[in-house]
């Protein structure tokens, strides 16, 4: 993973909240938040800075841009709960600005042989909504879960012969992954031999970032699980 750096965003309060607490000194505020932003990327350190939506998704990604001294690496910035920004409008009229502001981004740091991505996360609802109007300018995934009840539910509209306890137990109630059977025509075998593949590719990955042997790993696996609550 040394050729990465994700950087996490996440949006706190929402705008009337933050105008609201605030009021005349937010000026002064958002000055003091870029500067803490700065620090933050330019050091990477695991800092929390509770940036709420006096920034918009536009201006971060801007100053990450700007910040970023390192250019030679994949660089991913997740944003969780963009949709505090506003209005659903203007939320829409955010990611479409902001699908243009990371091609030309992303085109700069491919010059020095790095790229830049942004991951944006928000409800199903949202989602649903703002698809059909940005299909074309985002990569959409569906990464929900759903409860039991509902997920069977959904497995009958699909009108789907595989037995739904299995089904359950292999995907945890996650519709993009049933999505992905749908793909292949409901073959199991097949989905989790691709499975497979993918964790051992994480496997091999993980233990080469860590520089550990694959003894040492499974004794770190016995012992997440031993302590998994």
């Amino acid at each position: 993973m040394n050729d990465y750096i994700v950087i996490y965003i996440g949006y706190g309060k929402s705008r009337s909240e933050i105008m609201s607490s605030l009021s005349d000194l937010i000026l002064n505020f958002k000055d003091y938040l870029i500067k803490e932003l700065k620090h933050a990327i330019q050091e990477l350190s695991t800092n929390r800075i509770s940036i709420g939506p006096i920034l918009t998704i536009s201006e971060l990604i801007y100053l990450v841009s700007k910040f970023l001294k390192d250019r030679k690496r994949k660089t991913i910035l997740i944003i969780d709960e963009f949709r505090r920004i506003g209005k659903l409008s203007e939320v829409e009229q955010e990611l479409e600005l902001v699908s243009n502001d990371v091609a030309v981004i992303d085109y700069g740091f491919k010059k020095h042989g790095g790229s830049f991505k942004i991951i944006c996360f928000t409800s199903d609802a949202i989602a649903q909504k703002l698809q059909p109007k940005l299909s074309s300018k985002c990569v959409w995934w569906i990464m929900w879960h759903l409860p039991k009840e509902d997920f069977y539910k959904a497995l009958r509209e699909l009108n789907c012969s595989i037995d739904y306890e299995l089904l359950w137990k292999l995907t945890g109630g996650s519709l993009r992954e049933i999505k992905d059977m749908l793909r292949i025509q409901w073959n199991v075998n097949s989905w989790i031999d691709r499975k497979i593949v993918i964790i051992h590719k994480l496997i091999r990955s993980y233990i080469s970032s860590r520089k550990i042997s694959k003894e040492e790993f499974i004794h770190e696996v016995k012992r997440f699980i031993d302590n998994i609550n």
